[in-house]
């Protein structure tokens, strides 16, 4: 069983008040991961939310909220996740899989 994952952002959720004198800091983001069997293409969703480390005063690399991208937003959350909780949140994707039928009419 081959098994392909994707990561896709749902929602970013900013900070209310100034973090370390940066505003809309993000601070926790929702997303799902979808796993998709190669061979039997079955797929999976596990949807979830997790915090984000917020930046340290006079962080040099602070990209202001209109600036940002998916894939930034995506390394941070894989960068806050670390590995072994990737890999239990991709397994839980796999065990939600289900092969889709077309509609009986």
């Amino acid at each position: 069983m081959a098994i392909n994952y994707s990561y896709k952002i749902t929602k970013i959720f900013p900070s209310q008040a100034e973090i370390n004198g940066f505003s809309d800091v993000i601070v926790q983001v929702a997303f799902d991961i979808t796993a998709t069997d190669t061979e039997t293409n079955k797929t999976g969703v596990f949807s979830g939310s997790w915090s984000i480390q917020p930046p340290e005063e006079n962080y040099a690399d602070f990209t202001p909220y209109d600036d940002l991208t998916e894939q930034q937003v995506l390394t941070w959350l894989h960068n806050n996740l670390g590995d072994s909780r990737k890999e239990i949140m991709e397994q839980n994707a796999v065990d939600n899989m289900v092969t889709e039928k077309s509609l009986p009419w």
